[in-house]
């Protein structure tokens, strides 16, 4: 699937969130690439969504370094795919691999959004895009949703979810 999203310049105000994580650095530690999502139940105690292994998602990924990452948070309604069209990249350039996900959860889990769908992270399996949804049930234990992407559906923004994506 080509990567086909009309996409803004990044340098202007972003419509469809807002920074929220300027006073803090975010790293994602290095990463081997062996841990999958579908295999981390450690990590998500609350349960994966069976969509990660219908899609056959269950993929390994390249290693990678340490990154920095921004947070944001949604500001106004959207669909999944102009949340992350709004940051003017290609879809493939704010991808993270399963490995990157599940470390982002492991040291930020006080980051992640108890509301909606969560916190959204976007990353790729053979040549499909997809959308981590990671949120919190009552319990504060952490829950894992999977979506397609793109989803029809629209995002509401008093729903306060956040996007993560690389630091541009």
């Amino acid at each position: 699937m080509v990567n086909t999203l009309a996409v803004p310049d990044v340098k202007r105000s972003l419509k469809f969130s807002t920074l929220v994580s300027k006073e803090k650095e975010f790293i994602i530690r290095p990463t081997r690439g062996l841990r999958t999502i579908c295999k981390a139940a450690d990590v998500f105690h609350a349960g994966i969504d069976s969509d990660f292994t219908e899609y056959k998602t269950d993929v390994r990924s390249r290693a990678t370094s340490k990154m920095e990452v921004q947070i944001f948070e949604q500001i106004h309604n959207g669909k999944l795919a102009e949340l992350f069209a709004d940051f003017g990249q290609k879809l493939d350039d704010i991808c993270f691999t399963q490995d990157q996900i599940i470390s982002f959860v492991e040291s930020y889990d006080k980051m992640i959004s108890r509301n909606g769908w969560g916190t959204l992270l976007l990353f790729k399996v053979h040549s499909c895009h997809y959308v981590a949804a990671v949120s919190r049930n009552d319990n504060g234990v952490l829950v894992y949703m999977f979506r397609l992407f793109p989803v029809g559906h629209t995002l509401l923004a008093r729903d306060d979810h956040r996007i993560v994506i690389p630091q541009l």
